[in-house]
C-alpha cells in the first residue's frame, strides 16, 4: 500500500474557488522557477493540462503550510506556499483528476476518512527509481477542455499573443481594449477592475496567496 500524506483540511478549504483559480496556481508555481532561473512549458492535448518546470524537484515540504523556499526571494511571485494546497483541494473537489511527478515521486491527491470526516484532502506517494530522478516537476491535471484552456490561458500574459503595451519603471501599462481594468502580477492575471481605463501588469505587486 501506497504511503499517504495527510494535509489535515477538508475540500471546503477555498471553497470559492474554481477550477480556473487552481490551474492559475500551478501555472504561477512554475513561472516561479523560471523566474529563478530554471524553465517551464506549458501544453494542453485532448483534455489534459500538462504544466512542466525545470530547475528542482519538489519535496513534501511543499505539503505543509507555512512552509515554502519562495518567501524571501523577491523574484518569484508566489510568497507563502499555499496555492499548491488550496489548488489539490479545489481539483478533487472538482472530480478533476491530478497527477504530480515531483522529480522524486509521485504525487496524487486523494481523499481520506478521519474524526468523522469524509472529504479530508490527503497525497498518495510512491517512491521513483533512482534512475528516474531529475531536478523537474511534471504536473497533469486531466478534465480540461479545450474551450476551458481557450479563457484560461488568457490569464497568463506569458501565454497569449503580443499585447500592445507600454513598458514603465513599475511594470507595463496595457492598451488592448480586451484587456481594459485587467490587473496582472508579472505576467498572470489577479482581478479586473471594471472602471480602469487600461489593464496593467505591475512588478511588484504583493499578493496574499501564491
Amino acid at each position: 500500500q501506497m504511503p499517504i500524506f495527510d494535509l489535515n483540511f477538508t475540500d471546503r478549504y477555498c471553497s470559492h474557488w474554481t477550477a480556473a483559480n487552481a490551474v492559475r496556481e500551478v501555472v504561477a508555481n512554475a513561472e516561479d522557477e523560471r523566474l529563478i532561473g530554471g524553465s517551464m512549458s506549458v501544453e494542453h492535448k485532448g483534455e489534459k493540462l500538462t504544466v512542466t518546470s525545470h530547475g528542482r524537484h519538489l519535496t513534501t515540504r511543499a505539503l505543509a503550510f507555512g512552509a515554502t523556499t519562495k518567501g524571501d526571494d523577491d523574484r518569484t511571485i508566489g510568497k507563502f506556499g499555499d496555492g499548491l494546497k488550496a489548488a489539490l483541494a479545489v481539483f478533487l473537489r472538482c472530480r478533476m483528476p491530478v497527477h504530480i511527478d515531483t522529480g522524486r515521486e509521485v504525487w496524487v491527491p486523494r481523499y481520506i476518512q478521519r474524526d468523522g470526516l469524509d472529504r479530508v484532502v490527503a497525497i498518495t506517494t510512491r517512491s521513483l527509481p533512482a534512475k528516474y530522478h531529475r531536478e523537474r516537476v511534471v504536473f497533469e491535471v486531466e478534465g480540461v477542455t479545450a474551450d476551458d484552456w481557450a479563457e484560461w490561458r488568457k490569464m497568463f500574459l506569458f501565454l497569449s499573443p503580443a499585447v500592445d503595451s507600454v513598458n514603465t519603471e513599475h511594470g507595463s501599462l496595457i492598451r488592448d481594449e480586451a484587456l481594459r481594468g485587467a490587473i496582472y502580477c508579472r505576467g498572470i492575471f489577479v482581478e479586473r477592475k471594471p472602471d480602469y481605463r487600461y489593464g496593467y501588469d505591475l512588478k511588484d505587486l504583493q499578493l496574499n496567496r501564491d
